[in-house]
C-alpha cells in the first residue's frame, strides 16, 4: 500500500529520520528504489551545509563524541556525513570513541532492550562509559532509539553529559 501511495502522490524523495526506516526503504522497497530517492537526514543536512544553504550563527564550544547507529553505520555504511556535519560546526572538538565506525558498540536498543532492561548485558551503560573515556561533554547521535537509550544510560550512570541528536545541535547553532 505504501508504494502505491508514494507513486500516486508523485513522491520524488524520502528523507528518513530513523536509520531503521532508511534501512527498510533501501533494502525492502525494491519497487520504488529506482523512482524515489531515499536518504537519511544526515546526508541531506550535510549536502545543505556543504553548499552553504544553512547559516551557522553560533558556536557549540564542547568536546563531542559521535555514536554510530548500527543501522546507519555498519548496515548501510553511512559514517562520514554525521562526522562532517559535526566538524563543520564552529567550536566542536570531535573526539572518537575507541570503538567507532565499523567497530562501534550498539546502543542497546536492538531486540527487546528498548523495552526491557537485561542487566547482564547493559550494553547501553558500557557504551556511555566508552563515551565518557573520551572526555566528551556531549554524545551526538543520528537515531531516535540511540538518543533514548544513551540518554537513559547517562542518567543511570549519573554522568554530567548531554546526549543530543545531530539535528538538535545544528538547530542550536542556527538560532
Amino acid at each position: 500500500y505504501n508504494t502505491e501511495a508514494f507513486k500516486k502522490n508523485g513522491v520524488k524523495q524520502i528523507i528518513c529520520l530513523s536509520p531503521h526506516d532508511y534501512d527498510t526503504f533501501i533494502h525492502y522497497y525494491d519497487d520504488i528504489k529506482d523512482e524515489i530517492e531515499i536518504k537519511h537526514y544526515t546526508q541531506v543536512l550535510w549536502e545543505l551545509m556543504e553548499n552553504n544553504k544553512i547559516e551557522l550563527k553560533r558556536s557549540y564550544e564542547k568536546k563531542v563524541t559521535y555514536h554510530d547507529p548500527c543501522y546507519l553505520g555498519r548496515r548501510n555504511n553511512i559514517f562520514d556525513e554525521p562526522r562532517k556535519i559535526l566538524k563543520k560546526i564552529p567550536g566542536i572538538e570531535l573526539v572518537e570513541m575507541k570503538l567507532a565506525r565499523e567497530e562501534a558498540f550498539c546502543c542497546g536498543g536492538g531486540g527487546t532492550n528498548l523495552f526491557y532492561r537485561i542487566p547482564e548485558i547493559d550494553i547501553d551503560l558500557r557504551r556511555v562509559e566508552q563515551a565518557k573515556e573520551t572526555g566528551a561533554e556531549t554524545i551526538a547521535v543520528a537515531c531516535p532509539i540511540c538518543l533514548r537509550m544513551l540518554n537513559d544510560a547517562v542518567k543511570s550512570k549519573g554522568y554530567e553529559m548531554n546526549v543530543l541528536d545531530i539535528a538538535q545541535i545544528v538547530n542550536e547553532v542556527m538560532k
